[in-house]
C-alpha cells in the first residue's frame, strides 16, 4: 500500500547486488553500488584494496 523507502547508509545491500561481482568498481560505482562486502556474491577480493572485507569502497 505504501511505498518502502530505505535510508541510503552508503553501503550495498544484499538483496540488491547482482549474484556475481561487477567487470570493476568503476562498473560497480555507476550502478549506485558501494562496499560490497565479503558475504556477498557480487564481493572480489581483487576489488577489495585495503583487504577490509568491503570491495568498491568510496574513495
Amino acid at each position: 500500500m505504501y511505498p518502502v523507502v530505505r535510508p541510503s547508509l552508503g553501503h550495498a545491500v544484499a538483496e540488491d547486488l547482482p549474484r556475481r561481482p561487477f567487470p570493476s568498481c568503476e562498473d560497480a560505482h555507476a550502478a549506485g553500488v558501494f562496499s560490497i562486502p565479503r558475504s556477498s556474491p557480487a564481493y572480489s577480493p581483487h576489488q577489495d584494496s585495503n583487504r577490509n572485507g568491503l570491495a568498491c569502497e568510496p574513495a
